[in-house]
């Protein structure tokens, strides 16, 4: 009797090699671990900044909402910090631009300004207030349409009427050095445009903030020629 078969040897499998993918797939874990890590290690300095930023945006928002009644207003007879000639010019330039843009188109706002007008320190602080409260109203953190009609209806017009009495009768050869000194000149009543005051910025701006006990700038051949045909009218109530 033939002794049965033996079954044919299967030899080991040997074990699979790393799957690629599998491997790839856990160097990225390791890399996120170790960016975790450093993060980690880095929190308490970024939660230190973090509350400092937290503290910083409280109070800006504390001084949005309270209007920033801590940050000073540029004033022109007593500012907070003493004025230099580059931020006296500044303040001069700025407000003579929003004198010409705003101030001049109301009626009662132009008859209020003489020629001269720059020379007078009490005209300059009660503009440059106005001129401030004018942003306040429209564009400031409690803008609103009732600070607006209080700009429009009290401090526009009271500045007007201060501003008028107390530049009544001056005129730009009043501030000339030795130069007549009539009780009232028809170019009282001039609108502040007739008389070129751009080119005085500089040199008030320096006479104020440096050596304003001396005397100040004199006025231009420009500045000292007769009013113009339509000024002169509209002096004499011609409303033409």
């Amino acid at each position: 009797m033939t002794p049965p078969t033996p079954p044919p040897t299967v030899p080991p499998t040997p074990p699979a090699g790393p799957d690629p993918v599998a491997l790839a797939g856990l160097a990225r874990q390791v890399e996120a671990l170790q960016r975790q890590a450093a993060d980690v290690q880095d929190t308490p300095d970024k939660l230190d900044q973090l509350a400092k930023d937290v503290v910083d945006l409280t109070k800006l928002v504390q001084e949005l909402l309270e209007g920033a009644p801590n940050r000073p207003r540029p004033s022109w007879i007593c500012p907070a910090k003493p004025l230099t000639d580059e931020t006296a010019g500044k303040l001069l330039a700025d407000l003579l631009r929003w004198v010409e843009l705003v101030y001049l188109e109301y009626p009662d706002g132009a008859e209020s300004l003489t020629g001269c007008w720059l020379w007078h320190p009490h005209a300059v602080e009660e503009l440059l207030w106005l001129r401030h409260a004018h942003d306040e109203a429209y564009a400031g953190p409690r803008a609103s349409s009732n600070a607006v009609g209080d700009w429009h209806d009290r401090y526009r017009p009271a500045v007007a009427r201060r501003v008028k009495t107390a530049l009544n009768g001056c005129s730009v050869e009043r501030h000339v050095a030795g130069g007549p000194r009539r009780d009232k000149v028809a170019e009282a009543r001039a609108v502040a445009g007739a008389a070129p005051l751009g080119r005085l910025v500089e040199p008030i701006a320096l006479w104020w903030s440096v050596n304003r006990d001396a005397e100040p700038p004199q006025p231009t051949p420009e500045q000292l020629r007769p009013l113009p045909t339509h000024v002169t009218t509209r002096l004499n109530g011609d409303p033409r």
